[in-house]
């Protein structure tokens, strides 16, 4: 049986929590902790095989909790409770082995307690979660880090088709009229066909299946932790720009590797494209106004050379980039934009 410690800043919380885990029968509560400093104790007691925290309470971060409980006690696996989608990122950073969304269902608890089981039992089972990647270029990381290939480039745009839509279920006639619209309609459900069950071959090997019901199609997995997910929700968290939020936009600012499945040029990604890129621009020039009054001129070239990367035709970045250089008494920099604007407002 396994060993657990749960941490929540609400009893009520715990309580359940706890309630759910005996249904189970197959892992035992040591202890369940509101207080950060008395699971700390407890992990140095037990030394659990597995620490369930809740990644974000008023009082504590959840994240640094959790890399503390890896400092003392390097295998205990670390599974984050969460209420919040876009919190799953940091999970797969620390390399948690699992997160759970709130109100957790049974049977994804089940799972999760079944893939520790068989980690510790040195059983290595292929896992399915992914890490999917859609800023700038579409692309699945499998839970072991490799790129998952597709059958076709039909099949792998199949699946952004699916990630993009990501809880809805789907019916042939919007795929095709997303996917294959130039095709006439008997030739495109033949494709369709085929390219389904490339793609539920392809996914098989991972455990994850396509749900067929009454003509709509549908990816049966939780375990999709989606960036532009995680962005969009990072981006809706900032109210103002501040010492506190500007670490959410850190993270947004490092995960903005380009447009929203830009490369990959899918007429019916551009909406979605245009919607993050305009968000990113207008919460990105608030961080510029808000570098700029503390004097911090390095932290904003660097998101000024960010904003030029989307849009290197608009004047009023070059000049605010070579004011922060001047400022900064960046002179190599500054003849670098400066001949770059030279060049740029020459084509115009």
């Amino acid at each position: 049986m396994l060993t657990a410690i749960l941490f929540d800043d609400e009893n009520l919380a715990l309580n359940v929590f706890n309630i759910q885990l005996g249904k189970i029968n197959k892992t035992k509560v040591l202890g369940q902790y509101l207080d950060c400093e008395k699971l700390i104790k407890g992990v140095e007691e037990y030394k659990p095989n597995i620490a369930f925290v809740d990644i974000e309470t008023p009082n504590e971060n959840g994240i640094e909790i959790a890399k503390n409980i890896k400092k003392i006690s390097p295998k205990t696996e670390i599974v984050f409770v969460t209420a919040h989608k876009q919190y799953a990122y940091e999970a797969y950073e620390l390399e948690a082995i699992d997160y759970l969304l709130k109100p957790i269902k049974r049977e994804r608890l089940e799972r999760v307690i079944d893939r520790i089981r068989n980690k510790m039992g040195k059983i290595n089972p292929i896992e399915n979660s992914f890490q999917v990647y859609t800023m700038s270029k579409f692309y699945i990381k499998n839970a072991q880090g490799e790129i998952v290939k597709w059958r076709t480039k039909k099949v792998e745009e199949l699946m952004a088709f699916f990630i993009h839509n990501k809880g809805n279920a789907l019916s042939s006639d919007i795929i095709i009229e997303g996917i294959w619209s130039e095709k006439d309609s008997e030739k495109a459900k033949r494709i369709l066909y085929t390219s389904m069950y490339y793609l539920k071959k392809n996914l098989k090997e991972y455990n994850v299946d396509i749900r067929i019901d009454k003509k709509t199609y549908s990816i049966l997995n939780e375990n999709m932790i989606d960036d532009a997910v995680m962005i969009i929700g990072y981006m809706e968290d900032i109210n103002k720009i501040n010492e506190q939020s500007i670490n959410k936009y850190n993270k947004v600012l490092s995960m903005y590797k380009g447009g929203y499945m830009e490369f990959n040029h899918y007429l019916w990604s551009n909406g979605k494209r245009l919607q993050i890129e305009t968000k990113f621009i207008q919460l990105s020039k608030d961080v510029i106004r808000y570098y700029e009054r503390n004097h911090d001129y390095s932290k904003m070239m660097a998101v000024l050379n960010k904003l030029l990367s989307i849009n290197d035709y608009e004047e009023e970045l070059y000049i605010q980039y070579m004011e922060a250089c001047k400022k900064s008494n960046n002179d190599i920099e500054f003849n670098r934009i400066n001949q770059k604007y030279k060049e740029i407002m020459g084509e115009i």
